[in-house]
Protein backbone atom coordinates (compact mmCIF):
# COMPACT_ATOMS: atom_id res chain seq x y z
CA UNK A 1 0.00 0.00 0.00
CA UNK A 2 2.84 2.74 1.06
CA UNK A 3 4.75 1.64 -2.03
CA UNK A 4 1.47 2.20 -4.61
CA UNK A 5 1.17 5.87 -2.61
CA UNK A 6 4.90 6.16 -3.08
CA UNK A 7 5.10 5.72 -6.54
CA UNK A 8 2.16 7.73 -7.02
CA UNK A 9 3.46 10.71 -5.86
CA UNK A 10 6.78 9.80 -7.05
CA UNK A 11 5.01 9.89 -10.70
CA UNK A 12 3.92 14.03 -9.79
CA UNK A 13 7.75 14.78 -8.65
CA UNK A 14 9.29 13.76 -11.71
CA UNK A 15 6.63 15.86 -14.02
CA UNK A 16 6.60 19.41 -12.93
CA UNK A 17 4.37 20.39 -15.20
CA UNK A 18 1.84 17.85 -14.15
CA UNK A 19 2.49 19.46 -10.70
CA UNK A 20 1.82 22.72 -11.63
CA UNK A 21 -1.02 22.18 -13.66
CA UNK A 22 -2.81 19.82 -10.49
CA UNK A 23 -1.55 22.90 -8.49
CA UNK A 24 -3.17 25.58 -10.62
CA UNK A 25 -6.12 23.32 -11.58
CA UNK A 26 -6.88 23.23 -7.38
CA UNK A 27 -6.38 27.32 -6.97
CA UNK A 28 -8.77 28.34 -9.83
CA UNK A 29 -11.04 25.91 -8.30
CA UNK A 30 -10.41 27.11 -5.25
CA UNK A 31 -10.79 30.70 -6.14
CA UNK A 32 -14.78 29.19 -7.77
CA UNK A 33 -15.39 28.78 -4.46
CA UNK A 34 -14.78 31.41 -2.77
CA UNK A 35 -16.32 33.43 -5.17
CA UNK A 36 -13.35 35.27 -6.06
CA UNK A 37 -13.45 33.88 -9.41
CA UNK A 38 -17.10 35.42 -9.96
CA UNK A 39 -16.66 38.88 -9.00
CA UNK A 40 -13.21 39.08 -10.84
CA UNK A 41 -15.39 38.38 -14.25
CA UNK A 42 -18.39 40.49 -12.98
CA UNK A 43 -16.06 43.61 -12.44
CA UNK A 44 -13.58 42.22 -15.99
CA UNK A 45 -16.86 42.02 -18.45
CA UNK A 46 -18.77 45.20 -16.45
CA UNK A 47 -16.16 47.75 -17.57
CA UNK A 48 -16.01 46.02 -21.12
CA UNK A 49 -19.71 47.09 -20.73
CA UNK A 50 -19.27 50.52 -19.72
CA UNK A 51 -16.51 51.28 -22.30
CA UNK A 52 -18.89 49.88 -25.16
CA UNK A 53 -21.82 52.07 -24.00
CA UNK A 54 -19.63 54.99 -23.38
CA UNK A 55 -17.94 54.50 -27.09
CA UNK A 56 -21.56 53.71 -28.10
CA UNK A 57 -22.89 57.13 -26.93
CA UNK A 58 -19.79 59.40 -28.11
CA UNK A 59 -20.39 57.90 -31.35
CA UNK A 60 -23.75 58.17 -31.54
CA UNK A 61 -23.57 62.06 -30.28
CA UNK A 62 -20.71 62.65 -32.83
CA UNK A 63 -22.88 60.86 -35.13
CA UNK A 64 -26.10 63.49 -34.48
CA UNK A 65 -23.82 66.69 -34.69
CA UNK A 66 -22.24 66.52 -37.41
CA UNK A 67 -26.10 65.81 -39.44
CA UNK A 68 -27.16 68.87 -37.65
CA UNK A 69 -24.20 70.91 -37.75
CA UNK A 70 -24.23 69.94 -41.90
CA UNK A 71 -28.39 70.27 -41.69
CA UNK A 72 -27.77 73.89 -40.55
CA UNK A 73 -25.22 74.82 -42.43
CA UNK A 74 -27.21 73.76 -45.57
CA UNK A 75 -30.04 75.37 -44.30
CA UNK A 76 -28.34 78.79 -43.85
CA UNK A 77 -26.42 78.89 -46.95
CA UNK A 78 -30.24 78.14 -48.65
CA UNK A 79 -31.79 81.41 -46.79
CA UNK A 80 -28.65 84.03 -47.61
CA UNK A 81 -29.24 82.39 -51.24
CA UNK A 82 -32.70 83.28 -51.03
CA UNK A 83 -32.10 86.57 -49.54
CA UNK A 84 -29.95 87.37 -52.08
CA UNK A 85 -32.43 86.65 -54.87
CA UNK A 86 -35.22 88.35 -53.55
CA UNK A 87 -33.99 91.63 -51.39
CA UNK A 88 -35.03 94.89 -52.57
CA UNK A 89 -34.62 97.97 -50.97
CA UNK A 90 -36.20 101.23 -51.53
CA UNK A 91 -33.74 104.13 -52.31
CA UNK A 92 -36.20 106.66 -50.64
CA UNK A 93 -35.81 106.84 -46.47
CA UNK A 94 -38.65 105.93 -44.27
CA UNK A 95 -39.32 109.62 -43.41
CA UNK A 96 -40.10 110.58 -47.12
CA UNK A 97 -42.15 108.06 -47.43
CA UNK A 98 -44.27 108.72 -45.06
CA UNK A 99 -44.38 112.09 -45.97
CA UNK A 100 -45.80 111.00 -49.20
CA UNK A 101 -48.46 108.11 -47.57
CA UNK A 102 -50.01 111.23 -45.54
CA UNK A 103 -50.33 113.12 -48.85
CA UNK A 104 -51.69 110.79 -50.71
CA UNK A 105 -54.43 109.82 -47.74
CA UNK A 106 -55.31 114.08 -47.37
CA UNK A 107 -55.36 113.85 -50.85
CA UNK A 108 -57.78 110.93 -51.14
CA UNK A 109 -59.95 112.50 -48.44
CA UNK A 110 -60.47 115.41 -50.33
CA UNK A 111 -61.26 113.97 -53.43
CA UNK A 112 -63.68 111.98 -51.78
CA UNK A 113 -65.45 114.92 -50.05
CA UNK A 114 -66.09 115.81 -53.47
CA UNK A 115 -66.95 112.75 -54.78
CA UNK A 116 -69.96 112.19 -52.19
CA UNK A 117 -73.59 112.05 -53.04
CA UNK A 118 -76.33 112.79 -51.37
CA UNK A 119 -77.51 115.05 -48.46
CA UNK A 120 -73.47 114.95 -47.40
CA UNK A 121 -72.45 115.96 -50.86
CA UNK A 122 -70.96 119.39 -51.12
CA UNK A 123 -73.13 119.82 -54.38
CA UNK A 124 -76.40 119.12 -52.56
CA UNK A 125 -78.56 122.24 -53.67
CA UNK A 126 -80.26 124.37 -50.95
CA UNK A 127 -83.77 124.79 -50.22
CA UNK A 128 -84.51 127.83 -52.57
CA UNK A 129 -82.52 125.14 -55.80
CA UNK A 130 -79.36 126.66 -56.18
CA UNK A 131 -76.16 125.49 -55.05
CA UNK A 132 -73.65 126.63 -52.35
CA UNK A 133 -71.28 128.05 -54.10
CA UNK A 134 -69.21 128.93 -50.65
CA UNK A 135 -69.27 125.55 -49.86
CA UNK A 136 -67.75 124.21 -52.95
CA UNK A 137 -65.34 126.28 -53.09
CA UNK A 138 -64.05 125.71 -50.09
CA UNK A 139 -63.99 122.16 -50.80
CA UNK A 140 -62.33 122.45 -54.29
CA UNK A 141 -59.74 124.88 -52.70
CA UNK A 142 -58.53 122.28 -50.12
CA UNK A 143 -58.47 119.57 -53.01
CA UNK A 144 -56.12 121.76 -54.91
CA UNK A 145 -54.02 122.32 -51.72
CA UNK A 146 -53.96 118.74 -51.28
CA UNK A 147 -53.26 117.87 -54.67
CA UNK A 148 -50.28 119.99 -54.45
CA UNK A 149 -48.87 118.70 -50.95
CA UNK A 150 -48.50 115.33 -52.53
CA UNK A 151 -46.75 117.38 -55.45
CA UNK A 152 -44.28 118.63 -53.06
CA UNK A 153 -43.78 115.06 -51.07
CA UNK A 154 -43.71 112.96 -54.44
CA UNK A 155 -40.60 115.18 -55.72
CA UNK A 156 -38.53 114.64 -52.39
CA UNK A 157 -38.80 111.11 -52.51
CA UNK A 158 -36.26 109.07 -54.21
CA UNK A 159 -38.35 106.20 -55.72
CA UNK A 160 -38.94 105.20 -59.38
CA UNK A 161 -42.35 103.70 -58.46
CA UNK A 162 -44.08 106.47 -56.51
CA UNK A 163 -42.60 108.59 -59.28
CA UNK A 164 -44.02 107.04 -62.36
CA UNK A 165 -47.55 107.23 -60.61
CA UNK A 166 -47.18 110.88 -60.05
CA UNK A 167 -46.07 111.35 -63.83
CA UNK A 168 -49.66 109.21 -64.45
CA UNK A 169 -51.83 111.78 -62.15
CA UNK A 170 -49.93 114.48 -63.64
CA UNK A 171 -51.18 113.80 -66.90
CA UNK A 172 -54.21 113.06 -66.29
CA UNK A 173 -54.78 116.51 -65.02
CA UNK A 174 -52.85 118.06 -67.86
CA UNK A 175 -55.46 116.46 -70.01
CA UNK A 176 -58.31 117.81 -68.33
CA UNK A 177 -56.75 121.30 -68.14
CA UNK A 178 -58.50 123.41 -70.94
CA UNK A 179 -61.81 122.49 -68.67
CA UNK A 180 -60.23 123.25 -65.56
CA UNK A 181 -59.23 126.66 -66.90
CA UNK A 182 -62.89 127.22 -67.13
CA UNK A 183 -63.06 127.05 -63.46
CA UNK A 184 -60.32 129.19 -62.72
CA UNK A 185 -57.97 126.59 -62.13
CA UNK A 186 -54.71 126.35 -63.95
CA UNK A 187 -51.86 124.41 -63.90
CA UNK A 188 -48.15 125.72 -63.33
CA UNK A 189 -44.70 124.52 -64.82
CA UNK A 190 -44.33 123.09 -61.39
CA UNK A 191 -47.14 120.93 -61.94
CA UNK A 192 -49.13 122.41 -58.69
CA UNK A 193 -52.61 123.21 -59.39
CA UNK A 194 -53.71 127.03 -58.65
CA UNK A 195 -57.47 128.64 -57.96
CA UNK A 196 -59.23 131.88 -58.92
CA UNK A 197 -61.51 132.29 -56.07
CA UNK A 198 -64.00 134.87 -58.03
CA UNK A 199 -63.43 133.04 -61.20
CA UNK A 200 -64.10 129.50 -60.01
CA UNK A 201 -67.70 131.15 -57.53
CA UNK A 202 -68.98 132.65 -60.75
CA UNK A 203 -69.01 129.31 -62.85
CA UNK A 204 -71.73 127.06 -63.41
CA UNK A 205 -71.79 124.80 -60.50
CA UNK A 206 -73.69 122.30 -62.21
CA UNK A 207 -70.49 121.50 -64.83
CA UNK A 208 -68.39 121.64 -61.72
CA UNK A 209 -69.99 119.13 -60.24
CA UNK A 210 -69.76 117.26 -62.79
CA UNK A 211 -66.05 117.53 -63.20
CA UNK A 212 -65.54 116.64 -59.54
CA UNK A 213 -68.10 113.84 -58.91
CA UNK A 214 -69.26 110.92 -60.06
CA UNK A 215 -67.42 107.37 -61.33
CA UNK A 216 -65.32 108.91 -64.33
CA UNK A 217 -64.85 112.24 -63.46
CA UNK A 218 -61.42 114.28 -62.59
CA UNK A 219 -62.08 113.58 -59.28
CA UNK A 220 -62.90 110.37 -59.34
CA UNK A 221 -59.25 109.78 -61.47
CA UNK A 222 -56.94 111.69 -58.76
CA UNK A 223 -58.54 109.87 -55.78
CA UNK A 224 -57.82 106.96 -57.76
CA UNK A 225 -54.21 107.53 -58.15
CA UNK A 226 -54.13 108.87 -54.78
CA UNK A 227 -54.69 105.42 -53.60
CA UNK A 228 -52.20 103.97 -55.88
CA UNK A 229 -49.36 106.19 -54.56
CA UNK A 230 -50.40 105.26 -51.18
CA UNK A 231 -50.13 101.83 -51.36
CA UNK A 232 -46.94 102.37 -53.13
CA UNK A 233 -45.41 104.82 -50.43
CA UNK A 234 -46.55 101.78 -47.85
CA UNK A 235 -44.66 98.99 -49.76
CA UNK A 236 -41.45 101.13 -50.43
CA UNK A 237 -41.58 101.75 -46.64
CA UNK A 238 -41.28 97.67 -46.31
CA UNK A 239 -38.29 97.90 -47.79
CA UNK A 240 -36.29 101.40 -47.11
CA UNK A 241 -33.16 101.96 -44.72
CA UNK A 242 -31.47 98.59 -45.00
CA UNK A 243 -28.70 98.13 -42.59
CA UNK A 244 -24.99 97.65 -44.35
CA UNK A 245 -22.70 95.30 -42.24
CA UNK A 246 -21.10 98.90 -40.93
CA UNK A 247 -24.52 100.31 -39.04
CA UNK A 248 -24.93 102.78 -41.82
CA UNK A 249 -28.02 102.95 -43.93
CA UNK A 250 -27.88 100.95 -47.46
CA UNK A 251 -29.91 102.87 -50.27
CA UNK A 252 -29.59 100.37 -53.68
CA UNK A 253 -32.47 100.74 -55.36
CA UNK A 254 -33.55 97.01 -56.62
CA UNK A 255 -30.50 95.67 -56.30
CA UNK A 256 -31.65 92.46 -55.28
CA UNK A 257 -28.66 91.84 -52.79
CA UNK A 258 -28.15 93.90 -49.72
CA UNK A 259 -25.33 92.02 -49.15
CA UNK A 260 -23.04 93.62 -51.79
CA UNK A 261 -23.09 96.68 -49.40
CA UNK A 262 -21.45 94.92 -46.35
CA UNK A 263 -17.63 95.58 -46.18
Amino acid sequence: MNNSISTLFSGFNRDNSLTSGLYGSLSELNSIRSGNYKRLLTKYYGDMSADTKTSSKVERKTDTFDWRKLKEQTSSSSKTTTAKQSTATSAASTSELADVKKSAETLKNSASNLLKRGKGSVFSKKEDGTYDADKIYEAVDQFVKDYNGLIDGMSKADSKLIARNANSMINSTKANSRVLSKFGITIGEDNKLSIDKDKFKASDMASVSSLFSGSGSFGYQVSTSASVINYNAQSEASKANTYTGTGSYSKNYNTGDIYSQIV
